[in-house]
């Protein structure tokens, strides 16, 4: 060893050789360092970790996206039950008041988005149904649709005329 403690060198049959190695204590036949095959397995791990880390933040962009285009869906969904509520309800001389389904159409203010909706009798009173709302829409070129349930009632002023016509009806 040298004053300074570092390696020393010191002269073996005919060639300078370190006094100590720098890997651990341990000697090694050769030069210090890493191998040729040390490297490329280490790269190959490197790789595969990254390769699998891009393949999670693709996952991850597309469940973002999808999670966004349900909520947009959940929104408007949300939006347009009040304007059904109070649209879709008729009055005619066979059936009295009910509710007629709302065919396929556009959404002012969310272009790209289309729904319709449908009624179904929940067994309760007239002026109650299941509105069952479909939202429409293109995502990378596939259709896709989110479905939401409700139950609804008439508007007060339905339901009043309906009382009213039930009244009139009894003996």
């Amino acid at each position: 060893m040298t004053a300074g403690g570092g390696v020393g060198w010191k002269l073996e049959a005919g060639s300078w050789k370190p006094d100590e190695c720098r890997c651990g204590g341990k000697k090694r036949n050769g030069e210090g360092g890493f191998t040729l095959l040390e490297v490329m397995i280490a790269a190959v791990i490197l790789v595969t970790g990254m390769v699998s880390l891009l393949g999670l933040f693709a996952m991850a962009l597309s469940l973002h996206r999808k999670s966004l285009d349900t909520t947009n869906s959940a929104l408007i969904a949300r939006e347009i039950l009040p304007t059904l509520k109070r649209d879709a309800l008729r009055r005619d001389d066979k059936r009295g008041y009910h509710f007629v389904d709302v065919s396929e159409r556009d959404l002012a203010g969310h272009p790209g988005y289309r729904y319709s909706a449908t009624f179904l009798a929940t067994g309760g009173p007239p002026q109650e149904a299941m509105a069952e709302v479909r939202i429409y829409w293109t995502a990378r070129g596939r259709a896709r649709s989110e479905v939401f349930r409700s139950v609804v009632l008439a508007e007060p002023e339905y339901r009043d005329l309906i009382r009213q016509e039930k009244e009139k009806r009894k003996p």
